[in-house]
C-alpha cells in the first residue's frame, strides 16, 4: 500500500505488468519524459534512502528501461527539508534530462516555498533553486524559454485575505530568478 507502484492496464482493466520501485510507503512518482535514447526519466519524492526526520523528503529520479528495469536512481537532499513535486509536469532539458517544479519544507517551520530543479539524463544534479523564500507558494509546471531559461507555473498564497492567487516565476537557464507575477 502507498509504494510506488507503475502497473499498465491494456484494453478492459487487463494487468500487463505491475512493478514496485523504492521500500518505503512514502515513495510517490509524480512526472516522467522519454529521453533521447527511448528510456524512461520519472520524477518523484522518497523517504527510502536514509531520511533524517519523517519531514525529509527527498527529490526521487529513476531512469528506466524499456522493460521497466531500473538503469539508475538518484537522489537529492537537503537535510530537514521536505522536497517535493506535487501534482507536476516535468520538462526535457537541452541536457536530455529534466526540469521540475514543486516546493521546498524545512523543518519545524514546514512553509511550502517555491522550486524548481534540474538533473541531466544520469541523474546529476544540474540546478536547485529555491525561489520566493519569503512567500508560501509552489510550482506545478516547466516549460522552456527561447533564452534558454523557463517559465513556471503554480500559485502562493496571499496570507491576508487568505486566498490562491496564480503563480509566473521566470528563470535563468541555472533557475536563478528572473521575476514573477
Amino acid at each position: 500500500y502507498g509504494d510506488t507502484i507503475k502497473t499498465y492496464h491494456a484494453g478492459w482493466g487487463d494487468t500487463l505488468y505491475h512493478l514496485l520501485y523504492g521500500y518505503d510507503s512514502n515513495d510517490i512518482f509524480r512526472s516522467g519524459i522519454i529521453t533521447d535514447d527511448t528510456n524512461l526519466l520519472i520524477t518523484g519524492y522518497t523517504q527510502s534512502y536514509n531520511p533524517q526526520n519523517y519531514y525529509d523528503n527527498d527529490l526521487w529520479i529513476l531512469k528506466l528501461d524499456r522493460n521497466l528495469d531500473t538503469i539508475m536512481t538518484s537522489t537529492f537532499s537537503i537535510p530537514d527539508s521536505a522536497l517535493a513535486t506535487w501534482n507536476t509536469v516535468a520538462l526535457k532539458n537541452n541536457q536530455d534530462g529534466i526540469v521540475i517544479g514543486g516546493y521546498q519544507s524545512d523543518f519545524p517551520n514546514g512553509i511550502k516555498q517555491s522550486q524548481i530543479t534540474a538533473f541531466d539524463s544520469n541523474g546529476n544534479l544540474k540546478f536547485h533553486q529555491r525561489l520566493l523564500p519569503n512567500s508560501l507558494s509552489w510550482l506545478q509546471g516547466v516549460a522552456q524559454t527561447t533564452d534558454g531559461g523557463y517559465i513556471a507555473v503554480g500559485a502562493y498564497v496571499n496570507i491576508f485575505p487568505n486566498d490562491c492567487s496564480p503563480l509566473v516565476i521566470k528563470v535563468d537557464s541555472q533557475g536563478n530568478y528572473n521575476w514573477h507575477y
